[in-house]
């Protein structure tokens, strides 16, 4: 009795595991994306600009206080960028990457090596850049 019933067990999850789960024609589903998500919002003391995809028929001119040497250190080094005429300095834990840049109100629109971009957010009305996830930069030098 013992022997059939692990007979009938075996056979069971076999079904399910492999007929059953390789019969559809849909992806297999990742029952962890279907839990609900939390929001979390930005804390208010961040200025949540805008994000534009890369696009130069969005440029303005660049205001003068935005040009110079601009620092934040963070847990996974120091970030330093450096801001001059339409060319742009980019340290990241002494790894250091040069490009262009063109400013649009909101954001400075970077393009390294020629093709990898990035968007750092401006706080126009602050004065500052954003390192990112709200960390603000420090201006130290023009």
């Amino acid at each position: 009795m013992r022997g059939a019933f692990l007979a009938v067990l075996f056979c069971f999850m076999f079904y399910v595991v492999f007929l059953r789960g390789c019969s559809t024609d849909e992806p297999p589903v990742d029952e962890s994306l279907s839990e609900p998500t939390t929001v979390v919002e930005e804390p208010e003391d961040t200025f949540a600009a805008p994000r534009k995809k890369y696009d130069v028929s969005h440029a303005k001119p660049t205001p003068d206080w935005v040009f110079g040497t601009w620092q934040r250190k963070t847990s996974y080094g120091l970030i330093e960028i450096r801001l001059a005429g339409k060319w742009i300095r980019e340290t990241l834990d002494g790894k250091t990457e040069h490009g262009t840049f063109f400013y649009s109100p909101g954001q400075v629109n970077c393009i390294f090596n020629g093709r990898d971009t990035f968007i750092y957010r401006v706080d126009d009305v602050r004065r500052r850049i954003d390192a990112g996830n709200g960390m603000w930069m420090d201006r130290v030098g023009k």
